[in-house]
């Protein structure tokens, strides 16, 4: 059972990423990535850096955050944001 505790995290994360995930890009090579909250500010920040972060591997690149913040881009739900670029 241990085992699939981080599989199942992933493919939690997976269904987050089509639903209720944008990614906007900003000037600077930086991006914003907001999610919609589903947890607890933590488990949401959490969620945000991961996705971030994989928004970068797929250049071979590494998610470096600059700040979070809770501007919805979604009309009818909170959500949570974070301000990151991808470096090497």
């Amino acid at each position: 059972m241990k085992y699939l505790s981080p599989i199942i995290g992933s493919l939690m994360l997976c269904a987050c990423a089509d639903a209720g995930v944008r990614i906007t890009d900003l000037e600077g090579g930086k991006h914003h990535l907001a999610i919609r909250s589903q947890a607890d500010e933590a488990t949401d920040r959490t969620n945000a850096i991961q996705l971030a972060d994989n928004y970068c591997r797929k250049s071979g690149q590494r998610a470096v955050i600059e700040g979070f913040d809770d501007k919805s881009s979604f009309v009818v739900s909170p959500a949570t944001g974070v301000v990151f670029t991808c470096r090497r």
